[in-house]
């Protein structure tokens, strides 16, 4: 009877690890020379401030999920970011300003080129 309830408790364990890790959300994971868009800091601006600023480029990819960026058209100082804060940038011009103005349903950017605006 013993064997039985460990047997049984070893699957439910197993079940249950699967569902948790089911609804982890899964890490975007970017390369060196990437170009990423960093999120600003929420303060006490307007509704309409950006809440991403970039693009910059990932220049080395560090242990644990960080990544150090600099600005793609400046040369200086560096940062070193934890990769909830970064999201892909977009495609078109890799040295133009861009600003996002808000979020999509599918918790994505929407992007603005301020070039434009």
């Amino acid at each position: 009877m013993r064997k039985v309830v460990l047997g049984r408790m070893a699957e439910q364990a197993e079940k249950d690890k699967i569902r948790y890790d089911s609804g982890k959300a899964k890490v975007k994971r970017f390369s060196k020379g990437e170009y990423v868009l960093l999120q600003e800091p929420p303060r006490l601006g307007t509704k309409l401030s950006p809440k991403f600023d970039g693009p910059y480029e990932v220049k080395k990819v560090l242990p644990h999920d960080r990544y150090e960026i600099r600005r793609s058209n400046q040369r200086g100082r560096s940062r070193k970011v934890c990769h909830e804060h970064l999201r892909s940038a977009p495609k078109f011009g890799v040295h133009s300003n861009v600003a996002v103005s808000a979020m999509n349903k599918n918790n994505e950017p929407e992007f603005v080129n301020e070039h434009n605006v």
